[in-house]
């Protein structure tokens, strides 16, 4: 079953970087929201008002067009949304969104 390794990789990923988040002081939610199915996978909160999605997705593997509009959607409600495939990726992300968080406190 091929398919059964592309969702354990997706899933370490997301775990990982999950929880480097919440050591650099990040609330992590996972999205869901009922009616639509390509929102985005996690989303991020942090003092003083900073928001952000991830979509977590296997090591290679890309977004499939209706989450491609979903984020397009979000983003032109001025969200930042993340694609991630690789652990690396994701915690240099949650490091630049922390600095930025940090310059407006």
């Amino acid at each position: 079953m091929p398919w059964a390794n592309y969702k354990l990789r997706e899933t370490v990923v997301e775990k990982k970087v999950v929880a480097y988040a919440r050591k650099k002081g990040w609330t992590a939610r996972k999205f869901t929201s009922p009616g639509k199915r390509s929102v985005a996978d996690h989303v991020f909160m942090r003092y003083p008002a900073v928001l952000f999605y991830i979509e977590f997705k296997a090591p290679g593997k890309k977004p499939n067009k209706g989450q491609l509009q979903e984020h397009g959607e979000m983003r032109h409600c001025g969200f930042e949304v993340y694609v991630v495939d690789n652990v690396g990726e994701g915690m240099g992300i949650i490091d630049a969104e922390t600095k930025k968080a940090e310059v407006k406190i």
